[in-house]
């Protein structure tokens, strides 16, 4: 995920005179959990934005993982609440007092497949269905192999919901 600043100020991070900013994501227990700045595999945490320049764009990155007895094919819903202070809110305040308002809110949805198997090696996966036509996904996988550098695992959903490897070779 990402969190572009659109301002022409600097905000997050941990200085006094900062807009402090705060992700909230939520994964449903009975599908997976996240893993915590503590090591600890939780359903709901909050983590602290660290400073972004005006203008400039940052990487949120969280590690989930899925539970082994999560309903196969489901659509499982991460959420995340995005807060940010008031501009001036801080003024002395000790950094745990600070009130911040939501701003913004978004679902993002993982489908479960259980019969896919990772490709240690593979930087993205590249998921087709059936109406996608060969040439298009060799082209897809032509650039980003080549101008983006990236190694491509290729998936296929299938008519029942089913994820099904693909073969990588473009030749066939």
């Amino acid at each position: 995920m990402q969190i572009h600043n659109y301002s022409l100020r600097t905000f997050g991070g941990n200085k006094k005179d900062a807009r402090h900013a705060r992700v909230h994501i939520l994964i449903p227990s009975e599908t997976g959990a996240l893993l915590s700045k503590s090591g600890k595999w939780v359903n709901h945490l909050s983590k602290s934005i660290k400073r972004i320049q005006a203008r400039a764009t940052i990487n949120l990155i969280q590690t989930y993982k899925m539970k082994p007895d999560a309903r196969n094919h489901s659509r499982v819903p991460l959420h995340f609440d995005f807060h940010i202070s008031a501009p001036k809110a801080i003024d002395g305040s000790p950094l745990n007092e600070i009130s911040e308002k939501l701003t913004q809110t978004m679902d993002h949805y993982i489908q479960i497949a259980a019969s896919h198997k990772l490709d240690q090696n593979a930087d993205v996966l590249l998921v087709t269905n059936s109406e996608t036509r060969k040439d298009r996904c060799d082209r897809i996988r032509d650039f980003i192999q080549t101008q983006v550098r990236l190694k491509v695992a290729v998936g296929n959903v299938s008519l029942y919901g089913g994820l099904e490897e693909s073969n990588n070779d473009p030749e066939d």
